[in-house]
């Protein structure tokens, strides 16, 4: 009798494992964490130059601001904002963990602190965090699939991420809807430490951008308040291109080239 039950326990364990791997397979020969890191090299490439418009719209307004940035990795951001006039000149430098503004009204420099990451950058509904990418998909987050789902009618890798232990974010949860055909994210959802869903944003009008697809549009809908919504258009974007490292220095913060 004890031997029957422990063939038995035996058994279950072995159709648990199987379980486990033959749904691992039925997402993808990937791993969850391997499908982040493609969809992450996407998005990032090695350098970046951008030109692209956000406009942040609201029940009482809207309003426009035009911007040029560029990127190296994940240490290295510089934002140059261009329109409108009144805030014109403005500019945002990341360069490892620290990030700065330039107020060229007051001719101030501002040290952007960790505690500030979160806030609304430039009265939009993303964050200093999300324009500089500061928090890492791959490093600071497990990955695990949930399955297959479609987002648009294009079928989905859905990845539940959840931090690590010592992982500087505040997210409680993302849940990540990455296109199956060419790693192009589609969606994401933010959610808080008690598991409430706080924003949404997705990924539209795919096109084709050097050796990538690259979602062209960005939308971030908050959703604590109505009516609010932030759209960001890229005008034109190129990966893998050859900066100089004057980008990137306290010289070009004041005064952008």
């Amino acid at each position: 009798m004890q031997s029957r039950c422990k063939s038995l326990i035996i058994f279950m364990v072995l159709i648990a494992i199987m379980l486990v791997v033959s749904t691992q397979h039925a997402y993808s020969s990937l791993t969850a964490t391997q499908v982040v890191k493609k969809m992450d090299k996407l998005m990032r490439g090695k350098t970046s130059q951008s030109d692209s418009d956000m406009t942040v719209i609201n029940p009482n307004w809207k309003r426009t601001i035009s911007m040029k940035s560029w990127s190296k990795g994940t240490d290295y951001f510089f934002i140059h904002i261009t329109a409108p006039a009144r805030e014109s000149g403005t500019t945002f430098l990341k360069k490892n963990k620290l990030m700065y503004q330039w107020v060229p009204s007051a001719e101030m420099r501002i040290k952007i602190t960790p505690s500030m990451m979160l806030q609304a950058w430039m009265g939009s509904d993303f964050t200093n965090d999300d324009l500089v990418k500061e928090s890492s998909m791959v490093k600071d987050y497990t990955h695990k699939f949930l399955g297959k789902e479609k987002v648009d009618g294009v079928e989905c890798y859905k990845i539940e991420c959840l931090p690590k232990p010592a992982a500087p974010v505040v997210w409680g949860k993302l849940i990540l809807w990455i296109r199956e055909k060419n790693f192009v994210p589609a969606r994401t959802n933010y959610y808080d430490e008690k598991g409430n869903h706080i924003k949404s944003l997705s990924f539209t009008n795919v096109k084709k951008v050097n050796d990538r697809m690259f979602p062209m549009t960005m939308t971030m809908i908050p959703l604590n308040k109505k009516g609010h919504k932030t759209i960001v258009n890229y005008n034109s974007i190129k990966f893998n291109v050859k900066l100089s490292p004057s980008v990137f220095t306290f010289k070009n913060l004041e005064k952008p080239r």
